[in-house]
């Protein structure tokens, strides 16, 4: 069995029917079918529909079979009232038709034969969004944005189908990211294109994949500054109108499963897929496999599924080497219920994490032309660095129309801090209005206020007047000095620091002239990638370009910050200062202006707030919030990143990606791990289990109905 699970609701899948007890039969010679009246009309309709996509090819071939077809339905729709629970629900019955002649009919208008293949070239309509927003409104959402798009939508596709087997080119799509919420965004408007090839194929097993390609002219400028120096080197020489470039962006994913019946009516299923990304100088690679079941209990359907997701990170503690770690475990439970009414389905999904724990609980219910959805998301840390999630979104959608729907949308979104007790929320409420004409463009109008109900946010003031208090490098590099003199190895350099700079302070000086040293003396401009692993041969080498001023190819800015995070960390431990360190990596600009990666070390000071190091530089950000603070930082430099990547505290090991507004949505938006139209989540991530899951669950519960 084959059926489309892509992003864009165009393709038509080719299902097998494959049916017993409370079903239909329909005989070849006499167009004729008989029903049960257990059956809801929910579940009665969706299999004659199955079916006209099974046979849809053959009907093509001859227009009397269409109209006979939708007549013998429309005759059997209304003959059968009583069987369906002896109520008719026009609504129900015109869609149901529509959408059946939209199947049989409107993909006839654009499909040609050759040999056994079937061609459908399609152009859709393009959708508009604008979403206004206050100065206010604007104000308040920079502690949590998120990013705006001008128009979007799918310009064309062509699809090819032979035998079980289905073939999709397209859809291209066209748009503009722009920062309507959040002006210290740094990106600017920046138009996009991208396009999609898309398959699938029914056989022993079943198989989808999906590949997209787009470019995007980069436009972005650096934020200004409230202290001097924060910026870097390149971000300060930013030409008058900010950095631009062209910038591709790639994305695929595959995935592949079979199912079977089990005992009891029980659907399984088995599944394992791939994906992965790269845009921005960043990309990630993924890979999951689990399993599925489904079978019909308490009068509704029960699924369920476990996934073991991996993904690509950086396995040693000095150097940019990379390979497959674990990043969760996934499991999902949902059961739903439908009536001729009424329609709801509550589902719950836990995701076990090296550092995380969240439960995603759910709940939809549907009537007719309404409906009301509910999202929630709880999340717990151990990590002072990664912070502890509380949201939830409700959505109220109305069909006013045909073409017409209404739709509410409030949310609430709180995260927390081991090191500060005070809560960043953010609440937003949203209103839309979408048409669906029959021809020409969808238009959405959705309007989005958003501010923030209390937080731990950026504060200028607080940052300008710590950024007085540092030490100067000269105080840092004296310190360095004298325990230089009397250390010959990394841990006798701990303890000869931990007694003559015993506070924070002084520590910050001396991990900045640390850095200016390396960074002078210690880089491998060369990016060999091959550095020692031994923290006591890192300092012997820094130690000695210090007293000779010799250049020695030490290692690149990941070194730098790791060594730098593990005596932080140990001078932390030995002085009880409370303090936590991590190397954390970064976008910022190269000579010409385009992303390149970069790490850098972020600190937790023993009253909360966040400083980060770059180099010799020291940039207290005046908030408690990590994620607010590296936003802050990342926007200083002129140029988005996709994501941050946080490393272990502990060895330096990567342990998750923490997607940047701007990378949520660009990857929402250009790869095929999105929804693109569709508002996200403040917790979406683009995992490639977001699309597996589904997929081996559907299969678990076609098995559970054969």
């Amino acid at each position: 069995m084959n059926w489309f699970f892509g992003l864009t609701g165009f393709v038509i899948s080719i299902l097998t029917l494959q049916m017993t007890g409370a079903s239909f039969v329909f005989a070849q010679d006499t167009q004729r079918h008989t029903t049960f009246a257990d059956t809801p009309f929910s579940i009665w309709a969706s299999r004659i529909h199955e079916y006209a996509q099974q046979r849809a090819s053959e009907y093509w071939k001859d227009d009397s079979k269409i109209r006979e077809f939708l007549v013998e339905v429309d005759r059997e729709v209304n003959a059968r009232q009583r069987d369906f629970e002896g109520l008719k629900v026009a609504a129900d019955q015109t869609s149901f038709i529509r959408n059946l002649k939209s199947t049989l009919v409107d993909e006839k208008l654009n499909q040609r034969k050759v040999g056994d293949r079937v061609f459908t070239l399609k152009a859709t309509p393009l959708s508009s969004q604008f979403l206004p927003t206050s100065e206010s409104a604007e104000a308040g959402a920079r502690n949590l944005s998120h990013l705006g798009h001008l128009f979007d939508g799918t310009a064309s596709g062509l699809t090819v189908r032979q035998s079980a087997a289905s073939f999709n080119l397209g859809p291209s799509r066209v748009g503009v990211l722009h920062p309507f919420s959040d002006r210290g965004s740094a990106i600017r408007v920046s138009p996009y294109v991208t396009g999609k090839i898309e398959g699938s194929n029914s056989g022993i097993l079943d198989s989808h994949f999906k590949v997209s390609a787009g470019l995007f002219y980069l436009r972005s400028v650096p934020t200004p500054a409230s202290a001097a120096g924060w910026n870097s080197p390149a971000a300060r020489n930013a030409p008058p109108g900010g950095f631009s470039s062209t910038q591709h962006i790639e994305s695929f994913y595959g995935d592949v499963g079979k199912s079977f019946s089990g005992p009891g009516n029980t659907g399984l299923s088995i599944f394992a897929g791939a994906s992965g990304w790269q845009a921005l100088a960043q990309a990630n690679l993924d890979a999951n496999m689990g399993a599925a079941a489904s079978r019909r209990a308490l009068g509704g359907q029960v699924t369920g599924s476990v996934d073991w997701q991996t993904e690509v990170g950086r396995l040693t503690l000095y150097q940019n080497v990379f390979g497959m770690m674990t990043e969760g475990i996934y499991a999902h439970l949902a059961y739903a219920h439908k009536t001729l009414h009424l329609a709801w389905k509550t589902a719950i999904e836990a995701a076990f994490k090296p550092l995380t724990t969240s439960i995603d609980p759910s709940f939809f219910l549907g009537s007719g032309d309404k409906s009301l959805s509910l999202q929630g998301h709880f999340q717990r840390s151990e990590s002072p660095f990664l912070p502890s999630e509380r949201g939830l979104i409700a959505t109220l959608a109305q069909e006013l129309t045909e073409r017409i729907t209404l739709s509410v949308s409030a949310s609430i979104y709180r995260r927390v801090y081991a090191g500060s007790p005070k809560p960043s929320t953010l609440g937003s409420a949203q209103v839309g209005i979408t048409i669906h004409p029959s021809w020409g463009p969808r238009a959405s109008l959705n309007a989005q206020p958003s501010r923030p109900l209390g937080s731990a946010q950026f504060t200028p003031n607080r940052a300008a007047a710590t950024l007085s208090t540092l030490p100067s490098m000269g105080e840092g590099q004296a310190l360095m000095t004298e325990a230089m003199r009397n250390a010959n190895s990394f841990s006798e350099f701990a303890a000869q620091i931990a007694k003559i700079a015993p506070d924070y302070r002084s520590l910050l000086g001396v991990l900045a002239a640390i850095g200016g040293t390396f960074g002078d003396l210690n880089y491998d401009d060369r990016n060999t990638d091959k550095y020692t692993q031994d923290p006591d041969d890192i300092y012997r080498q820094v130690r000695s370009s210090w007293f000779d001023s010799q250049h020695r190819n030490t290692g690149v800015c990941i070194t730098q910050t790791q060594f730098n995070a593990l005596l932080a960390n140990t001078i932390s431990g030995l002085n009880g200062l409370g303090i936590s360190a991590m190397g954390a990596g970064f976008n910022v600009p190269d000579d010409h202006g385009k992303p390149s990666g970069h790490s850098l070390l972020a600190l937790i000071g023993p009253d909360g707030q966040v400083t980060i190091q770059d180099w010799s530089g020291l940039r207290p950000m005046g908030t408690k919030d990590v994620l607010e603070a590296f936003r802050l930082y990342q926007n200083l430099q002129g140029v988005p990143a996709a994501y941050w990547d946080f490393t272990d505290p502990r060895d330096g090991r990567h342990h998750a990606y923490q997607f940047t507004p701007e990378g949520a949505e660009l990857l929402n938006e250009m790869t095929v791990l999105g929804k693109p139209g569709q508002q996200k989540t403040q917790w979406w991530q683009p995992r490639g289990n977001n699309l597996t899951m589904p997929f081996g669950e559907q299969a678990a519960e076609k098995a559970s109905k054969r």
